[in-house]
Order: structure tokens, then C-alpha cells, then sequence
């Protein structure tokens, strides 16, 4: 497979852990989110500016989807489609690639993983 026109293998690299590794990704540093923030030319984030997610306090937050996440949505529940656009699964849950999907990372950057 190859990359989209404008992303590098370290693009990708953060865009794959930032949809597997959600737990990690949102405990990373507030220092460390701002590099990535930068490097990837992100607005700027007034998180107090964010709108209340829909369906809050009955779920469970995390970052919204993307590298430049700003807001805190609802998770994903187990079962659900997730992906680097379509969003993050709750905590203990991972976003996989349907068994044998053709193109796993494809799935991944496109919303057709599920959370287990």
C-alpha cells in the first residue's frame, strides 16, 4: 500500500498510534501533544471553548478524532466503527481491522475498524 499524496512514514506513524494506542496518546504530556501540534501546523486550542459532547455524563471522554484534537467526545463503544477520522474507542478498548481485511491500515485510516 502506498502512502497518500503529503504524509510520511513518521505522519503515519503518529495518525496509527493515535487510533490504537488512545489511552497513551491522551495521557502523553500536555508539552509533548503541543509538538505534535505544531509539527503538524494544528489552530490553536482553547479546550474551555469546546461544546459539551452529546451524551455526556453517561459516556466515557476522550480526545476527538485526529492528531490535532482539541475537544473531548464520547467513546466509542465495543463494536463500533473507529478509525483516525470517525473516532477513538473508549478505554480497554482498541480500534483492529476486521480479520482478514485486505487493507488493515486502509481500515484504519478510512473508519472501517471496529473496537474490541
Amino acid at each position: 500500500m502506498s502512502l497518500p499524496k503529503g504524509f510520511s512514514i513518521f505522519a503515519v506513524t503518529v495518525l496509527v498510534l493515535n487510533v490504537f494506542a488512545p489511552v497513551y496518546v491522551e495521557s502523553v504530556r500536555s508539552f509533548d501533544r503541543e509538538l505534535l501540534r505544531k509539527y503538524f501546523k494544528c489552530p490553536a486550542c482553547d479546550p474551555f471553548t469546546c461544546p459539551r459532547p452529546v451524551g455526556y455524563p453517561a459516556c466515557q471522554l476522550v480526545l476527538e478524532p485526529g492528531v490535532c484534537a482539541c475537544c473531548k467526545v464520547c467513546a466509542r463503544q465495543a463494536g463500533q466503527f473507529c478509525g483516525l477520522g470517525s473516532g477513538r474507542c473508549g478505554h480497554g478498548l482498541s480500534c483492529r481491522p476486521m480479520p482478514g481485511d485486505e487493507d488493515p491500515l486502509g481500515a484504519i485510516l478510512n473508519g472501517r475498524a471496529v473496537c474490541m
